[in-house]
């Protein structure tokens, strides 16, 4: 089944134009409007009805997404089952805008609703009964299309810990997930882990007879469960987030480098020049760093690119992949990428078209030609995203690799010698 959640909305022009995002429905293909005209006319009808009861203040809409198991529903089915939900939770006395978002592995509903009646003027009343009820009618229409369950992940906030958080202000659980990301890039197993937690002054309460580990901060004096803290935090998800940064080259004559348990053999006489050889420089003075577990000094920079560092190694791969070594590779590849997009986005558009058109049999080969065409744009629009990170790095990357060298040289009083031609001409 799909997952609801809600959220109140104060820009209702700013949300239906988010709900209605041509990029992420299709062109506007699944979108709809429950007692509006149309989606061009939804935000003033909502307005109207909002003038006519004299109530333009405080909440002015509410946000329900509808979520979907990735790979469970066809756009179709996704929108036709997020229109039946809104007409038998609100349409009998609210304006509703719906639309269904195809930009994610997991397709999803968005609906915005009119916070005043236009029948009596009454305002939507907001809360975890009829959030429940919401998602008990989604349930209910799931099961007939025989879709699965979407749990939630993780607990919700309490207040106190949301309303700091809210005005900027330090919790103790967002300063023990701070320390935790912090030891885990100094790490090189879960039990170097349990050890760095110890000399910075966490007490461990884990073993056979404790149902649940948790940790003590020296701040606090209560034990707080690792799982509490949400998803990536869990001793099993650390462990995990330990492993994936394993970063390190082992020989000087066979230079390998390490992402994820999977090994990219470089050949040793090999020398690697202008893209290839900016991310393997940057990337191996991150793994230095990484080695060195981070010196004090360095350690607040160096956190915030040690963050980035999957999507350092999703860059790398894909120029080694396309064998991309200058700038002007680069962008021959964005040219051809954007120019297929157009022409797919072309010939899907004019399946679309013909959808609408005919009936029967054939029907079925213009939805599979349409989903083949949505398949094909996804890859390539994720393609062109890439390269365009990539070209937005250059400069930022040749910055980061003499910051961390020059932050090096403060910690350790030296310079090390580059070996992969960084320096090249890009």
């Amino acid at each position: 089944m799909a997952y609801v959640k809600e959220f109140n909305v104060h820009d209702l022009r700013r949300a239906i134009d988010y709900v209605l995002n041509p990029a992420k429905t299709e062109e506007q293909c699944y979108t709809a409007v429950l007692k509006c005209k149309d989606t061009h006319t939804a935000h003033d009808e909502m307005m109207e009805t909002k003038r006519r009861f004299g109530k333009l203040d405080k909440v002015q809409g509410h946000h329900y997404i509808q979520s979907f198991k990735p790979g469970e529903v066809t756009p179709e089915l996704a929108h036709q089952i997020g229109v039946e939900l809104a007409k038998r939770c609100f349409a009998d006395k609210y304006e509703v805008v719906i639309g269904t978002h195809l930009d994610k592995n997991h397709y999803h509903n968005h609906f915005v609703l009119n916070s005043v009646s236009f029948v009596d003027g009454r305002k939507y009343q907001s809360n975890v009964k009829t959030l429940n009820n919401i998602r008990k009618i989604s349930d209910e229409i799931c099961k007939e299309h025989g879709l699965s369950v979407i749990q939630p992940k993780g607990r919700g906030k309490h207040y106190a810990e949301w309303k700091a958080e809210h005005d900027n202000k330090p919790t103790i659980r967002a300063q023990i997930k701070a320390d935790i990301d912090e030891i885990i890039a100094q790490s090189y197993d879960f039990d170097t882990f349990l050890e760095l937690l110890r000399l910075k002054g966490y007490a461990i309460k884990r073993g056979e007879n404790v149902k649940h580990f948790a940790i003590r901060p020296p701040y606090s004096t209560k034990f707080i469960r690792l799982r509490s803290l949400g998803e990536g935090y869990s001793d099993e998800e650390i462990a995990r987030r330990i492993e994936e940064t394993i970063f390190q080259i082992p020989s000087r004559n066979v230079r390998t480098f390490y992402y994820k348990g999977n090994a990219r053999n470089i050949k040793p006489t090999k020398r690697y020049t202008g893209l290839q050889a900016l991310y393997l420089r940057f990337l191996y003075e991150m793994g230095t760093v990484r080695k060195r577990q981070c010196r004090p000094k360095v350690t607040a920079y160096m956190r915030q690119e040690l963050l980035k560092f999957e999507k350092f190694v999703a860059e790398r791969d894909f120029i080694f992949e396309h064998g991309i070594k200058t700038g002007e590779q680069l962008e021959e590849m964005l040219v051809s990428t954007i120019g297929q997009i157009d022409e797919i986005s072309a010939k899907r558009a004019e399946l679309y078209r013909e959808r609408r058109l005919i009936g029967g049999a054939p029907l079925e080969e213009v939805k599979a030609g349409i989903g083949e065409y949505t398949e094909s744009l996804r890859v390539l629009r994720k393609q062109k995203a890439m390269c365009e990170r990539i070209f937005t790095n250059i400069p930022a990357l040749q910055e980061r690799l003499q910051k961390i060298r020059e932050m090096e040289v403060i910690s350790d009083g030296r310079r090390t010698n580059g070996r992969y031609g960084y320096e090249d001409r890009i």
